[in-house]
């Protein structure tokens, strides 16, 4: 798998060096790359979003595990480099980082784990419970908590959950003197479990927002672009439909002025009613306008020529409501359930692990919970786990940025009281924190090491 994934690293950029455009195409590994302006050696910033989770694990015949990997490439002037990012691994939600040719490990929240494929490589890889729909920002940094020898270089992993302002350290990988990180990086969408077909891929969707450099300020780009790589998966005949493309059944990616969508397999996406000569395959889902913020959705009964939908809520010969679902519609469509209101909570089809959505009045999300209990109390409004709810995530919105500044807190916020997670400045050392504990906490380290409040981080936000 490395030397396959060095192989396309390669391909990638020969074919970006050639003056790639926006593709659109059934090719199953949708990519794309920036070029900062300005070099950015010691440090970089990646930021992506999962709009559309593959959801998960289901047994049946003839279904892909939920197994996806959304990443970004770690790159360096005098080396191959790696990767980062989350993935899907037969559905358990996991975070990762690796380093080809690597020479060393020390795990954070992420356990060390053994990487060895064609050759040696550093890894931290571990079950991390991100949620569809939250803005994230990986940093690569020369560590601040274990300085560089002859040997080599100490690179500090950082996880930042933008929409909950709290954030991570995933661990430490060393590598030999490579000159430092490039100004260029790609990204990818892959599915690394087959069978590889249309009618059972799980489809997904992802946002990247662009590379940047020092600290979050290098951010001007040389260039940008989104490309297609790999093989196609099949969609045979009887999964075709009167006029349908590439793009309606394969997986594309596009350039937003440096913004990069990434789709797969979008057979099993949202398609527009009307389309394919008012014809559909059963299980397809459809909606007026999929553009829209939030389509509504409908699932097709059967194969063949399709009417008029029903009112929201309802069904008919043709189609079953689905709703505001599609950050989780291959949950929705593997359970075989519409997603339901608190208003049907009463409702006698509603079981033990189905999915609501909650239109939240204090910050204004669309967010999914996953009942876990009989007689629920109401949904946690903080974007927690609580009362009988599971919260999975939310509805991320086109227009926002991805890449908005973690929060920051000092000493005497919250009357010394905060979250697991957050990030405090030290005004005396000069020096970031993260809080290790939910709750009131004491003083800060004086030196760049940990005590029982606080995780040393480093001397940048």
């Amino acid at each position: 798998m490395i030397k396959y994934k060095r192989i396309l690293f390669i391909l990638m950029w020969t074919i970006i060096a050639q003056g790639s455009s926006v593709i659109n195409s059934r090719a199953y590994t949708p990519s794309g790359e920036w070029t900062l302006q300005k070099s950015s050696p010691t440090v970089k910033d990646y930021s992506m979003r999962v709009d559309v989770d593959p959801g998960e694990q289901y047994s049946g015949a003839g279904y892909a595990p939920s197994s996806v990997y959304w990443a970004e490439y770690i790159t360096f002037n005098n080396a191959s480099g790696g990767y980062l990012g989350l993935q899907r691994a037969n559905g358990k939600k996991i975070a990762l980082a690796s380093i080809w040719d690597g020479t060393g490990a020390k795990a954070g929240i992420l356990p060390t784990v053994n990487c060895y494929e064609f050759g040696s490589c550093s890894s931290i890889k571990g079950e991390y419970n991100w949620k569809v729909g939250h803005k994230y920002r990986f940093r690569v940094e020369k560590s601040p908590r274990t300085p560089s020898d002859n040997a080599g270089d100490w690179w500090q992993i950082s996880l930042a959950d933008l929409t909950t302002g709290t954030i991570d350290i995933l661990g430490e990988l060393k590598t030999p003197k490579w000159n430092g990180l490039k100004n260029y990086n790609g990204v990818f969408l892959e599915y690394f479990t087959g069978p590889y077909q249309c009618n059972s891929l799980r489809h997904s969707k992802t946002t990247m927002g662009q590379i940047k450099g020092n600290y979050g300020k290098e951010t001007a780009l040389s260039s940008s672009n989104a490309s297609i790589y790999g093989n196609p998966h099949t969609c045979g005949q009887e999964y075709l439909l009167p006029n349908m493309t590439e793009a309606d059944h394969g997986s594309t990616a596009s350039n937003n002025k440096g913004t990069l969508t990434l789709l797969g397999n979008n057979y099993r996406g949202i398609h527009q009613w009307g389309k394919y000569q008012k014809q559909a395959k059963k299980g397809m889902m459809f909606a007026s306008n999929p553009t829209v913020a939030e389509p509504y959705i409908y699932e097709a009964l059967h194969d063949g020529v399709y009417g008029a939908f029903p009112a929201k809520g309802a069904d008919n010969k043709d189609w079953k409501s689905i709703g505001i679902g599609y950050p989780i519609i291959n949950d929705l469509y593997f359970r075989n359930q519409r997603v339901y209101e608190w208003e049907e909570l009463k409702n006698s089809n509603v079981k033990i692990g189905d999915y609501f959505v909650y239109h939240n009045p204090i910050n204004l999300d669309t967010e999914y919970f996953k009942l876990t209990q009989t007689n629920p109390g109401y949904f946690p409004t903080d974007k927690t786990n609580g009362n009988g709810w599971e919260y999975v995530g939310r509805y991320s919105r086109s227009s926002e940025n991805l890449y908005n500044n973690l929060p920051v807190h000092t000493w005497n916020d919250s009357n010394h009281s905060g979250k697991k997670g957050e990030l405090y400045y030290d005004t005396s050392t000069k020096m970031y924190f993260i809080l290790k504990n939910t709750g009131s906490y004491w003083y800060f380290p004086t030196t760049a090491t940990d005590n029982q409040y606080w995780q040393f981080f480093g001397y940048n936000p």
